[in-house]
C-alpha cells in the first residue's frame, strides 16, 4: 500500500510517500501524524500475536530496540518519549498490557551506536515474538544479522531494498516488514527550498549531521541542492552523543540558517538541539514535527507518534 503523507508547514502543505511494505492495495491516501503511525506500528507488533489468535493466559514478549532515546525515558505505562508512548498506548488500546499478558523487553543505545548489535542478540535471545526497531535501515540490518526468523519491525524505513533487508517492496519476503516513512535524499532539497523561500537573502546554511550522514545520498542531494538555490552548505559534524564541537563551530561561522539532518540521534537531542538555538537565535529548519512543539523553529516532517501507535495495531 502506498500512502501519501501530508506534511504541512508555515508555508504550506507538502506531500510525500509512504510505503507500506508488502501490501497488495495500491493508491491508499492518508493524513498522518507521528503519534498515529506508532499507534498504526502497535498494530503491525500485533500481527503476530493474532495470526494464532489471542490465547487466554498467554504472555507475549516484544523486543523494542532504539538508538538515541535514554532508557529511562522508554519505561514505564506512560513514557516520558513521545514515541515510546505512542507505542505502548497503541498496543494498550488493543489489549495488551504491559505486567499482565505483555512483556515489553526495552534495549536503547543511548547514542552510543557500537552498542546496538550487541543489544540486537540480546533481544533475540529472550525469544521474542516480535521486535520493533527505531529509526533507520542500521537497526534492521543489525537485528537481521542475528536472526532470519524473529519478525522485525522497522517502523521509519530510508531504503529496505538497497539495505538488502527486504526483496522489493510490494513482496518483501524473509522476516521484515514496516514502512518506509522517509520519502528519499530528494527530500533534503525540498526542505532547502522552503528554507530559502522563508529566509531569501539567506547565502549560507549549516547542516548539523554525523559524518555518515554528510557522505550518504541524502547529504550528496543537500549539498547538490544548496548549489542550485546559490547556498553555502557547511557541514557541522556531531558525534551520536556530542555536539559540544558543533555547537561552538555554528557560533564561529555565524551561517544565516542552521539544516537538522534527518537521523534517529538528532530526534533523541531534540531538546538539546532546541535550548542551543534559542540562545543563539538561529533560524532553524527541523526534521521533526515535535521539536517545533517544543519551542523550535520551522519544521517540515510527518509526526512518528501517529506512526507508531500504528506499530502496536494496524486496524
Amino acid at each position: 500500500m502506498k500512502i501519501l503523507v501530508r506534511y504541512r508547514d508555515s508555508t504550506g502543505p507538502f506531500r510525500a510517500s509512504l510505503m507500506m511494505l508488502g501490501s497488495p492495495t495500491p493508491g491508499a491516501h492518508l493524513l498522518m501524524k507521528r503519534r498515529e503511525f506508532i499507534a498504526l506500528l502497535g498494530g503491525a507488533v500485533a500481527c503476530p500475536f493474532a495470526s494464532r489468535a489471542q490465547q487466554a493466559n498467554k504472555v507475549y514478549r516484544v523486543g523494542w530496540l532504539f538508538a538515541a532515546v535514554p532508557l529511562k525515558d522508554m519505561s514505564g505505562s506512560d513514557p516520558v518519549d513521545p514515541v515510546s508512548n505512542a507505542f505502548v498506548h497503541g498496543l494498550l488500546d488493543l489489549g495488551y498490557i504491559e505486567g499482565q499478558n505483555l512483556v515489553l523487553d526495552r534495549r536503547s543505545a543511548e547514542g552510543k551506536l557500537e552498542r546496538i548489535d550487541r543489544f540486537a542478540a540480546e533481544l533475540v535471545g529472550l525469544h521474542p515474538e516480535v521486535i520493533i526497531t527505531g529509526g533507520g535501515d542500521f537497526m534492521a540490518q543489525a537485528l537481521r544479522r542475528v536472526t532470519k526468523t524473529v519478525p522485525i519491525i522497522s517502523p521509519y524505513g530510508d531504503d529496505p531494498v538497497g539495505a538488502g533487508l527486504v526483496e522489493s517492496l510490494s513482496h518483501p519476503g524473509g522476516n521484515v516488514t514496516g514502512f518506509v516513512a522517509y520519502t528519499g535524499p530528494e527530500f533534503e532539497t525540498k526542505r532547502l527550498q522552503l528554507l530559502k523561500e522563508a529566509l531569501p537573502n539567506a547565502t549560507s546554511v549549516a547542516y548539523l549531521a554525523m559524518k555518515q550522514v554528510w557522505e550518504s545520498p541524502t547529504g550528496k542531494q543537500a549539498q547538490d541542492a544548496a548549489l542550485m538555490l546559490g547556498l553555502r552548505l557547511i557541514h557541522v559534524e556531531h558525534s551520536p552523543d556530542n555536539y559540544s564541537e558543533a555547537f561552538v563551530q555554528i557560533v564561529r561561522d555565524r551561517t544565516d540558517a542552521l539544516l537538522v539532518a534527518y537521523h534517529p540521534v538528532n530526534y533523541a537531542n531534540r531538546q538539546l538541539i532546541i535550548e542551543f538555538v534559542a540562545t543563539q537565535r538561529i533560524p532553524t529548519m527541523y526534521p521533526y514535527r515535535e521539536a517545533v512543539m517544543a519551542g523550535g523553529g520551522n519544521v517540515l516532517l510527518c509526526e512518528h507518534n501517529r506512526f507508531i501507535s500504528s506499530c502496536g495495531g494496524s486496524r
